[in-house]
């Protein structure tokens, strides 16, 4: 394996080395999460491998002769939000770990590790590990930093022998990537104010949740133990599953001093900082979904993990009344809406069509009583079934969520509740039929994104879930890009919603139509070549001076 080992640019003359009409490959080695770049990794066909010590050399100079080039890199949303090339971008990215996806949906890992063994290109030694920040290198470090970067071409060499790159779900995965590591930089403004007043609120709740003052409630063994005391029999389990199916009200007590504290942590965390961000993966999950990652070197201790805010902490990102807004949109029961495009089962699609509140609609027919005299407890009986056995969960699993909501009382129904709800959306009943039937026969089946994102599913849960999952993905990724093509600027998105950021009102309320329309647009072009295609969701979006 030949490369060259680079302490100074003087040594080379990049611009003359590499063809910038052709893709380079580019890998990173960095020291911590996240953290300094100690290695940058080049190469092209035809050419040796460079290898540039950062330690040594200006990263800044390196990145200059970089910025018209076409990088394509192994997960190369980790080497471009890393420190030293936070806030740069080249002219064009790939990425080989997005095409191993496609490539090869069935593999259990994509790491270049894995696909190096799928490959027969040998196995990868554990270099990757050690101490990047030693200033003398071992020559083992260097031919593995090497050895990385030139087995990005074996892969990429795969990809184009098929015509994936044509994948419509394979491009927005690259868009998707180039606008995150935009986006991801911007961040959510912190109210030292709201961060107060919430710290107020849930050290009150704490103090008046009844339990011995030496209980830690984040002890299994002491929960447990005093569980046990409290119910006269033995208790096994603290999770947050196990206490709901307690019929303690002490479980309960738990429950609540648990997520007081879970809430306090995190405003500790926020109220440290001004600003506050996430690097935000758009492919980050198995099924395309988003997943956001928080840094740990001291340089991104104000990176977070923003999808695990709790509901009740939104309002700690806040501006003072009239010097910023908030315009934040969600889709609104995107599984559902997705669900009916792809099955088409009349009682679903009927009451989207007539825009009327399926949760309603079927409780309705669940409680054998009009709509208009549905109560709230009923509604919320209905959605959890809904959302429940869209998927083709059990009865078993309906009375755990059930509990899980607060829905001890009447969980017991849920055979009952299951029963009616298979008899009433006929068709999705038989596509789940159809998937168990598949599954008593095989152990894995590739299903398909709306635009085309294979998925390896290996049971008849997966092959439901999957192919929504991926497509509600697909709707959000589709908006951002919508909005970046209208020149709008978005701040963060967690899930399927997206938040942008307005300095004066007027500016909020451009923003939020803009949102509405894109995310409306977005929808119905993914749903465009599914059996019901005719479905048009409605975004509503919200203008505050507070992240809602």
């Amino acid at each position: 394996m030949q490369f060259f080992y680079i302490k100074s640019l003087q040594e080379i003359d990049l611009i003359k080395y590499f063809d910038k009409a052709r893709p380079i490959f580019f890998d990173t080695e960095t020291v911590g999460l996240y953290g300094r770049t100690r290695l940058v990794q080049l190469y092209q066909s035809s050419k040796d491998a460079l290898i540039f010590d950062c330690f040594y050399i200006n990263i800044e100079d390196l990145k200059y002769l970089l910025k018209d080039c076409y990088l394509i890199g192994h997960n190369i949303h980790y080497d471009l939000s890393c420190e030293n090339f936070r806030n740069w971008l080249p002219r064009a990215i790939g990425d080989t770990l997005i095409m191993s996806t496609y490539l090869w949906p069935t593999l259990q890992s994509f790491s270049l590790s894995n696909i190096a063994e799928h490959l027969n290109l040998g196995k990868k030694t554990d270099e990757g590990k050690s101490d990047w920040s030693i200033y003398n290198l071992t020559e083992e470090q260097l031919s593995y930093a090497a050895r990385d970067v030139l087995l990005l071409e074996n892969i990429y060499k795969e990809f184009n022998k098929t015509d994936l790159a044509k994948n419509t779900a394979y491009q927005l995965d690259i868009k998707s990537t180039m606008l995150a590591l935009e986006y991801q930089n911007r961040g959510l403004n912190v109210s030292s104010k709201n961060a107060a007043k919430l710290a107020r609120e849930f050290k009150k709740k704490l103090k008046e949740i009844k339990l011995p003052a030496d209980l830690n409630i984040n002890s299994p063994k002491q929960v447990t133990e005093f569980l046990s005391k409290v119910a006269g029999y033995e208790i096994k389990s603290s999770s947050e599953e196990s206490l709901a199916e307690l019929d303690l009200k002490e479980a309960e007590l738990i429950k609540e001093a648990r997520a007081a504290f879970k809430h306090l942590t995190f405003i500790e965390d926020f109220k440290q900082h001004k600003q506050v961000f996430s690097f935000i993966n758009p492919r980050g999950a198995k099924t395309g979904r988003f997943a956001a990652k928080g840094g740990d070197t001291p340089q991104d201790l104000n990176y977070f993990n923003l999808q695990q805010i709790p509901v009740k902490l939104k309002s700690i990102f806040a501006f003072n009344p009239g010097e910023g807004y908030y315009v934040c949109a969600d889709y609104p029961a995107l599984e559902i809406w997705l669900s009916g495009a792809f099955i088409n089962d009349e009682f679903m699609t009927s009451a989207l069509k007539e825009r009327e509140d399926l949760h309603t609609r079927f409780a309705a027919r669940l409680f054998n009583k009009p709509e208009e005299e549905v109560e709230k407890l009923e509604r919320r009986i209905a959605k959890a079934c809904n959302f429940s056995l869209l998927y083709g969960s059990g009865a078993n699993t309906l009375e755990k969520i059930m509990k899980a909501q607060g829905l001890k009382d009447i969980a017991a129904n849920a055979p009952m509740y299951r029963k009616v709800w298979l008899d009433t959306y006929k068709d999705i009943a038989g596509a789940i039929q159809n998937e168990y039937d598949y599954f008593n026969q095989y152990t894995s089946k590739i299903v398909y994104s709306a635009l085309g994102r294979p998925l390896n599913a290996t049971s008849a849960n997966e092959a439901l879930n999957y192919p929504i999952q991926s497509s509600g993905a697909e709707c959000t990724k589709v908006a951002i890009a919508l909005l970046h093509k209208n020149g709008y600027k978005i701040n963060v998105t967690i899930h399927d919603s997206i938040c942008a950021i307005a300095a004066t009102e007027k500016e909020a309320q451009e923003y939020a139509q803009a949102i509405k329309n894109c995310m409306e647009e977005a929808y119905a072009y993914v749903i465009k070549d599914l059996p019901c295609s005719v479905l048009r969701l409605n975004v509503e979006v919200n203008v505050s001076n507070e992240y809602t």
